[in-house]
């Protein structure tokens, strides 16, 4: 049996009123969902260790604890069915994880989780359930704490996001919110030299994570910010044009900010190493704001005029 271990003793989850009010926790003994023994005190809640087939019943109540594994169409502890939604066809069409095949579904393992740390000494999990060719993973995704007879859940969403390196951490949003962020990895044929690296951005409203667009001056899919992207052009005797495009998220200021280097190289393939020679470097900043259940961009990215005809 494979188990989590969790140190730090866990504190009320409301601190600095800021995310109190996010995670809409007073009061604090109206969870979305829990998972309580019938004593007064789980064992559990003193060492800080669930097994892994106790916390994939926790989210998904219908999950088979030995094996481990979910019905067809399974629903989160807070009875919503484990899938991400679009508020119309519009925005969901511009989703490219809508052009991932689905692979066949298997018993989860340990692999297929993701701990973290959140506000307050709370946990952040993500269990995994379905995964995609194109390198992509989704399961339901919680804000938890540990209480005296068990586990409460506080926040409760649906995360389908890169699962190579996964990482989660709670981020704030402006004045008064609170933002999952969550990054992982995508290497093509499992190349690890090429991998990029994907930051998507659930904002946490009436204690869901949401799933929400990012517009770009135009809508450019699901929130989330690729930290590299690369692209090659070939030019006449043997020349190659190399277009680079580095980003960096800023949080803690009322909107995020995205820092954006683009460089331009064009490079003699026929030599090895290759000679290049610089042609262009831009940098920028972009304020994103959150506003209408949206992240608005105050202007393009700069890879937009690569992209470009």
């Amino acid at each position: 049996m494979n188990f989590i271990t969790h140190s730090p003793r866990l504190g009320a989850l409301c601190g600095p009123a800021a995310l109190a009010a996010a995670l809409s926790c007073a009061p604090i003994d109206e969870p979305l969902c829990e998972k309580l023994v019938g004593s007064e005190r789980a064992d559990e809640a003193d060492t800080r260790l669930l097994p892994l087939d106790f916390w994939l019943q926790v989210l998904i109540p219908q999950a088979k604890r030995a094996p481990m594994s979910v019905p067809d169409e399974p629903n989160d502890c807070g009875g919503l069915t484990i899938t991400v939604r679009w508020p119309d066809e519009a925005l969901q069409s511009v989703d490219p994880r809508l052009h991932a095949e689905p692979l066949p579904r298997r018993p989860i393992s340990e692999s297929d989780f993701t701990f973290a740390e959140g506000p307050e000494g709370s946990i952040l999990v993500w269990a995994r359930i379905d995964h995609y060719d194109d390198g992509t993973a989704r399961g339901p995704v919680a804000l938890a704490r540990w209480v005296d007879r068990g586990v409460k859940i506080y926040g409760l969403g649906t995360l389908w996001a890169p699962h190579t390196r996964a990482r989660l951490r709670i981020e704030p949003l402006g004045d008064d919110g609170a933002l999952l962020v969550a990054d992982g990895e995508i290497c093509p044929d499992r190349q690890v030299n090429r991998c990029q690296h994907h930051i998507y951005l659930l904002p946490l409203v009436e204690r869901r994570f949401q799933q929400v667009a990012l517009y770009e001056g135009k809508w450019a899919g699901p929130a989330r910010v690729i930290a590299l992207e690369e692209r090659r052009d070939e030019l006449k005797h043997g020349w190659v044009r190399r277009t680079k495009i580095r980003r960096r998220i800023r949080f803690g200021e009322p909107t995020l900010r995205i820092d954006e280097t683009l460089t331009v190289r064009e490079c003699d393939a026929r030599t090895e190493p290759e000679q290049c020679e610089t042609r262009e470097e831009q940098r920028d900043q972009r304020l994103v704001r959150w506003e209408r259940s949206a992240f608005w961009a105050e202007k393009p990215s700069l890879w937009s005029a690569v992209e470009a005809p």
